[in-house]
């Protein structure tokens, strides 16, 4: 290592192997964390009522199937 912030090959590589068996899982937490994000920072209250029709929508047709 040739700073203190940089990672070693090691670690990279195990990264590149967990990021390859859990791809589904990392695009869900990058989803969330950009939905997050959007909300928090961005929306205006037009938005926000838009996307409490989807996730009304959303819950309905998760309690139905």
């Amino acid at each position: 290592m040739n700073s203190k912030n940089s990672v070693s090959d090691a670690q990279k590589r195990a990264s590149r192997k967990w990021d390859a068996a859990n791809k589904e899982k990392k695009d869900k937490s990058r989803t969330k964390s950009g939905c997050k994000k959007y909300i928090n920072n961005y929306a205006t209250l037009e938005d926000l009522e838009e996307i409490k029709s989807w996730l009304k929508d959303r819950e309905k047709f998760l309690k139905n199937n």
